[in-house]
């Protein structure tokens, strides 16, 4: 529990905490350290907002920074490495043995030769240059968003937790240390209007209003990160193949349950939306989703809410706010992602053991 843990809403401790874990060179671990920090930092929100806000912007970044550990560690590729090997290896080694057959002429045999090792070696060595340059635009792109929204989150805690403070321009000062301005300029506009929705929210009283409020502040936020991403994502991609990568390799998961980003959202229990998000009031909440420039391309349906190219921004959007509104309240989303012991290990600097 947070009671224990007042070093929590210092801001200097987490920007200490932050950078610890961001600077750890095994990438395995540092990843690790970072899942670790969206987890507490998820927990602080919710205790400052209020447990029955729902979902905050780190809780969804503990298994965005989940799927990124998969992608660093290639665990989500080693059926793609091994169909590699089976296409092009073994005809390439059939090749060579053709080759040095007695019965083949010299010339020809170092034809066969030389075509049998291009096949059987040059695909396996350009896969495994783009899975290491993968995987080091998806640890830039972890690091990242910790770096950047975890210190604001911190900052936000620390200017906010006391109640007494509400109403003396803590906001305010809050919001001056924010960057004005757009995001591609280095702006942190989308993140001022998170914050302010969590602000809001903190201090609703009515549940709908609450939870508009908060998946708002989620939508804003993570606008702001994915704008941040586009190059990373766009260079862990490679143009010819995002979609092929979207339809075959992008899955992931929230707790136990797992999701395919080039499958619609599936609904949320029993119904596509909670009660709470059903039918939505909130005018500003309204047009980021199906305004002019909105980013839910069937508004109030889970229809056509799949991704066809998760390097496109909009296609990225369009899935996360189907998936954000229907699991706003879910259980799965708010699960510890480490054990006791592999949270010691991880405070140590070790590898935890078990999966992970």
């Amino acid at each position: 529990m947070l009671e224990d843990r007042t070093h929590w809403f210092d801001a200097e401790w987490w920007q200490r905490e932050i950078a610890a874990a961001i600077s750890i060179e095994d990438d395995v671990l540092c990843n690790l350290r970072i899942t670790l920090a969206h987890y507490q930092l998820s927990e602080l929100l919710r205790q400052l907002i209020g447990n029955e806000a729902g979902a905050n912007f780190h809780t969804w970044a503990v298994w965005g920074s989940k799927k990124a550990g998969e992608t660093i560690r290639q665990e989500d590729t080693r059926r793609l490495q091994l169909l590699t090997i089976l296409v092009t290896a073994i005809p390439g080694l059939a090749l060579i043995a053709f080759g040095v057959s007695p019965a083949r002429a010299s010339i020809l045999s170092l034809v066969l030769i030389g075509f049998g090792l291009l096949l059987a070696i040059v695909p396996t060595v350009w896969l495994r240059r783009v899975l290491n340059r993968t995987k080091r635009q998806i640890l830039a792109g972890n690091i990242i968003v910790l770096e950047d929204i975890g210190n604001v989150s911190a900052r936000f805690a620390q200017a906010l937790h006391d109640r007494r403070l509400a109403d003396d321009g803590a906001w305010e000062r809050f919001a001056a240390t924010l960057r004005p301005g757009r995001t591609e300029a280095g702006g942190q506009a989308l993140l001022s209007r998170a914050f302010l929705c969590y602000h809001r929210a903190r201090h609703e009283s009515d549940i709908d209003k609450k939870h508009e409020h908060m998946f708002l502040g989620n939508c804003y936020a993570i606008l702001h990160e994915h704008i941040r991403l586009q190059p990373y994502i766009h260079a862990a991609m490679p143009g010819p193949f995002r979609r092929l990568i979207t339809a075959r390799l992008l899955s992931f998961y929230l707790g136990h349950e797992s999701l395919q980003v080039r499958a619609d959202v599936p609904a949320g229990q029993l119904e596509p939306f909670p009660d709470t998000l059903k039918e939505l009031d909130n005018p500003e909440l309204i047009a980021f989703l199906e305004g002019m420039e909105g980013w839910d391309r069937t508004p109030n349906r889970l229809k056509d809410s799949h991704a066809e190219d998760w390097g496109e921004l909009q296609d990225r959007m369009n899935f996360i706010v189907d998936l954000f509104r229907t699991r706003h309240l879910s259980p799965e989303i708010s699960a510890r992602p480490f054990t006791d012991a592999q949270e010691a290990d991880l405070r140590a600097g070790r590898l935890p053991t078990g999966p992970f």
